[in-house]
């Protein structure tokens, strides 16, 4: 023994058979145990234990020959080297291929071996499948202070320095900002079946904004807020193409050859070109009617109106 240093000096060492009990001073002495061997046989299966005097507890330092692991604080290392414990490094830390690494870098396991890598290349936490092309990446360049998504070797999105985010663009302008290709499905809200067209949405199409429902019984319908809790409709047109204004009444809106719509009764809207002096024969001879639409219109088919027909008011009024 030199200090806490075990020297084998001679091949002649002889071996303890189960040497469980030691005194207090073989506590001080290395020792060998083996199940019947002598130094004359083979020591493929030795045991080699040192502890300290006053130790409690497994070895300090445990060798298994028969499996080429050493235990420190532990007698069943599970490793070529196993700690039981904390451990302190004083000088560098070399990886598999003799690299001790430099600032910032972090060592990364490859599953059969080491090496240190640099931190925005980092493996943690699945930011990286296992070929490599899926990823998220920080830093591309040089601080450019961008996180980039990619899949499938692919980027497919990302979020720059300004806050900007870009989905399928590398270079977004807004707070988001969608590729620059045209599509039915730019951004869906809600899927009803997985196609171009039955879903709640918006895309883009030739100098189209699209808005989509997903059926012909499904509603466009804009809001406005009147309080904290409850909206105003303000407009809504139906699947079927039904415009609805829900403060317009009856007979207050008409539209021309190309389905404009204009307001019909406001005086400030119309420039006019003197009385009607027909008398009221011609009134009384306009007929009022109350009506549904037919589904052949295309309009709304559930409400009752009351007004006039076209040809009634031609025949008294041509």
């Amino acid at each position: 023994m030199v200090g806490n240093n075990l020297q084998v000096r001679y091949s002649n060492v002889k071996f303890q058979n189960n040497a469980t009990a030691l005194t207090a001073a073989e506590q001080t002495n290395a020792y060998f145990t083996a199940n019947g061997y002598s130094s004359t046989e083979s020591i493929s299966d030795v045991t080699l234990n040192y502890s300290l005097t006053g130790a409690v507890g497994p070895s300090l330092v445990l060798v298994d020959i028969s499996t080429l692991r050493m235990g420190i604080g532990t007698t069943s290392p599970t490793q070529t080297l196993t700690v039981s414990g904390t451990a302190q490094i004083t000088g560098a830390l070399y990886d598999s291929s003799g690299d001790a690494g430099t600032a910032g870098q972090v060592l990364s396991s490859t599953s059969t071996s080491t090496d240190w890598v640099n931190a925005n290349t980092l493996v943690a936490g699945g930011l990286i499948d296992a070929d490599g092309d899926t990823q998220v990446q920080v830093e591309e360049g040089t601080d450019d202070d961008a996180i980039r998504f990619d899949t499938g070797g692919t980027q497919r999105a990302v979020i720059t320095a300004a806050g900007n985010m870009g989905i399928g663009t590398t270079a977004p302008n807004a707070p988001l900002q969608l590729a620059k290709a045209a599509a039915n499905r730019k951004l869906v809200l809600y899927e009803t079946t997985n196609n171009d067209h039955q879903f709640y949405g918006l895309g883009i199409n030739g100098g189209v904004l699209r808005y989509q429902v997903d059926n012909l019984s499904s509603n466009h319908i804009f809001y406005a807020a009147t309080n904290a809790t409850t909206s105003k409709e303000l407009m809504r047109v139906k699947g079927s193409g039904v415009i609805q204004f829900s403060d317009y009444g009856a007979g207050s809106l008409s539209t021309d050859a190309s389905g404009n719509l204009s307001v019909s009764s406001d005086e400030r809207l119309k420039n006019i070109q003197g009385n009607f002096t027909k008398g009221l024969q011609a009134i009384l001879a306009l007929k009022p009617i109350n009506y549904q639409w037919k589904e052949i219109s295309g309009l709304e088919q559930e409400g009752t109106y009351s007004g006039f027909s076209a040809q009634n008011v031609q025949s008294v009024l041509p």
